[in-house]
């Protein structure tokens, strides 16, 4: 039997499993559900267990019941879903991304700039107009540890967003790019800190948030009849890998609920003033009730803290990354918020977003170089690696990659996309489906205009990755 017919054999008996008498096999259709199926296991890093499945698949009896092997029932319930999805739900339709309908401007920069980040001003100002529209929030801050690029900081200030800081280094960019804004424009929220960038922070006028018992216990006169934000952790944590959840006990961000007794006794005693609550529990978040939950801790707690004005829900607000990813449905997000909100007329909702405002903005451009092929791998070599992107190495995340070269050309098999740096975990994207590629390709590397550039280094002695600014 050939491979084709034992593919059609194989998914024809998953799809009988639970349809009617009636149904009526379509190959085409067949193919691609296959192929579907494939992009979600090589999306979980799962190849493997792919294979290992649907060759089980394809020699199982025709009297086996779901039930009797873990692993291959769960590979027949994902195909299941690809060709009989539970919910009938308008699918999501991805808008086209600027840097498709940027293409011939980006070809020709990546001639003279690759490898080069390119960041896309239009879409930050779209991304900070879908925030601004929201109801329930008062005050909107950008967290610029995501991207402190000046121009980006010049873009998001025109549209009237404020600035979260973690260091006194970013409070000094801010002040230096922006010497006449209103100092509440201002929010800083670090962790871990010297008492002198507190000191320098309460000498700014800016908003201050204490994440821990330790400044209130050792340098109560820095606060004293001060005026404080505190940041609650909110016990459980959430994202997409364990290095951006910041809630629980694992994680050094926030004060315990359990210390919030000893947080009252302390600033009562020291006259400090809590007017503002805030907790965060991560990044990459797609599903609005993440924020339910947290409004609905704080709020909660404004009863012990009665001069408190404002409830800063954090950041974390996710972006659609993958293929098969919802958006975020930020209209729930705010109809939510404002029912809750309705209950505490005297409060302020604020929110504190990085990659939301920039992470799809920016794009990194880089040439092939090296195309190898290693038993059954294939590995497609471009001219820089972690040393300008980290993230997939340090959190396993995901990078829309494409040949931007030949955008449009048929796909021709699975590569991992790696760079120059010598380690093994100069990885950038496992199991890309990409057309034939050849030295001089320009690669795209999309949704890295947060944590991108800023982050890199000169590992191996090489450069990262330059930036350049697109204005329209």
């Amino acid at each position: 039997m050939s491979p084709k017919s034992r593919i059609i054999e194989a998914l024809t008996f998953c799809l009988k499993q639970k349809s009617t008498k009636d149904f009526k096999f379509n190959k085409a259709t067949a193919y691609a559900g296959l192929s579907d199926l494939y992009e979600y296991y090589a999306l979980e890093n799962k190849t493997e267990q792919f294979f290992e499945a649907f060759e089980q698949l394809c020699t199982i009896p025709n009297d086996y019941l779901i039930g009797d092997n873990p692993m291959l029932d769960s590979f027949i319930i994902q195909l299941e879903k690809v060709f009989h999805p539970q919910k009938k739900e308008k699918p999501f339709i991805r808008p086209t991304p600027w840097w498709e309908i940027e293409r011939s401007r980006l070809l020709a920069l990546a001639e003279d700039h690759a490898p080069c980040y390119v960041y896309h001003s239009p879409t930050q100002t779209a991304q900070a107009q879908k925030l601004l529209s929201m109801q329930s929030i008062d005050t909107l801050f950008y967290a610029i540890k995501a991207n402190p690029h000046p121009s980006i900081l010049k873009t998001l200030e025109k549209e009237g967003i404020g600035f979260e800081c973690v260091s006194i280094q970013e409070l000094q960019q801010i002040s230096s790019l922006f010497p006449h804004i209103d100092k509440k424009r201002i929010l800083f929220t670090p962790n871990f800190a010297p008492k002198i960038e507190y000191a320098a922070a309460m000498d700014l006028g800016c908003y201050v948030t204490i994440d821990n018992l330790y400044p209130l216990t050792n340098w109560p006169e820095l606060f004293k009849n001060r005026e404080i934000i505190v940041r609650i952790d909110p016990g459980v944590g959430a994202g997409h890998h364990k290095h951006v959840v910041t809630g629980g006990n694992e994680s050094k961000f926030g004060i315990a609920q359990n210390d919030i007794e000893q947080l009252k006794t302390l600033t009562q005693e020291h006259h400090i003033h809590v007017i503002g609550l805030h907790s965060h529990s991560g990044s990459g978040i797609l599903t609005p009730e993440l924020w339910e939950q947290t409004a609905l801790m704080l709020t909660s707690l404004l009863k012990q803290f009665p001069r408190a004005q404002f409830i800063n829900l954090g950041g974390g607000l996710g972006i659609v990354e993958k293929p098969g990813q919802k958006h975020l449905d930020l209209k729930q997000l705010d109809s939510t918020l404002l029912a809750i909100k309705s209950n505490f007329s005297h409060v302020q909702f604020w929110m504190e977003p990085g990659r939301f405002f920039v992470a799809e903005s920016g794009i990194i451009l880089a040439r092939v170089t090296q195309c190898k092929e290693k038993g059954e791998v294939q590995f497609i070599g471009i001219e820089t690696g972690m040393n300008s992107l980290i993230r997939p190495s340090l959190y396993g995340a995901y990078h829309e990659i494409v040949n931007l070269t030949r955008l449009h050309s048929e796909p021709s098999g699975v590569s991992h996309i790696v760079g120059p740096i010598c380690e093994s975990g100069d990885t950038l994207g496992y199991d890309r489906i990409l057309p034939t590629t050849q030295e001089g390709d320009v690669l795209l590397i999309a949704h890295t205009g947060a944590y991108g550039h800023c982050m890199s280094s000169y590992y191996n002695l090489r450069p990262p990755a330059q930036e350049i600014i697109l204005e329209s």
